[in-house]
């Protein structure tokens, strides 16, 4: 069966999460993408919204989890991957990246993150 991936790329959040104190008060830029696979010929066949995958309802899965603060990142994508698998069961792969845009290190880098995929 042909599959395709619904892909969210870059989506600007803020939010915190993180180990130290300024991080958890002030907050941080993030950066999200979601990569899902998922089967799609019925929805290239028929053109019929049933069939596929919304945009709209994953950024929402994304941006709630994103407004619940945690210590590590890897918790912040357990929980999006969590609440995706359970809400689009038709999901059989992909991946979730958070990036920190401005981690509070005194090494000069773009970004840290954590990418998972299954």
């Amino acid at each position: 069966m042909p599959s395709a991936i619904i892909e969210i790329n870059r989506l600007k959040v803020y939010a915190y999460h993180g180990v130290g104190d300024q991080e958890t008060k002030v907050g941080n830029d993030f950066e999200v993408s979601v990569h899902l696979e998922y089967p799609c010929d019925y929805a290239m066949k028929t053109d019929r919204l049933d069939f596929t995958m919304s945009y709209a309802d994953v950024l929402d899965v994304v941006i709630k989890e994103m407004r619940k603060p945690s210590k590590l990142l890897e918790n912040v994508v357990f929980r999006i991957h969590s609440v995706i698998m359970y809400r689009f069961p038709r999901v059989i792969g992909g991946s979730i990246t958070v990036l920190k845009l401005h981690p509070p290190l005194s090494e000069q880098m773009e970004s840290c993150g954590f990418t998972y995929k299954w």
